[in-house]
């Protein structure tokens, strides 16, 4: 019963576009530490503070 309900929630949220979207720029340690579970090469390639 949770689950049904749960599962109806997540479908009616994915059904709407976000208005508003946030993006963290931090630096590749700091979301590979948040994320040690991701490829420190992904998170380098994604970060917005890359070094040049």
């Amino acid at each position: 019963m949770l689950r049904q309900r749960e599962l109806k929630l997540y479908q009616w949220m994915a059904s709407y576009l976000p208005v508003l979207l946030i993006r963290l720029g931090i630096d590749e340690q700091t979301a590979f530490a948040r994320k040690p579970d991701h490829q420190l090469a992904a998170l380098q390639e994604k970060s917005p503070l890359r070094r040049n």
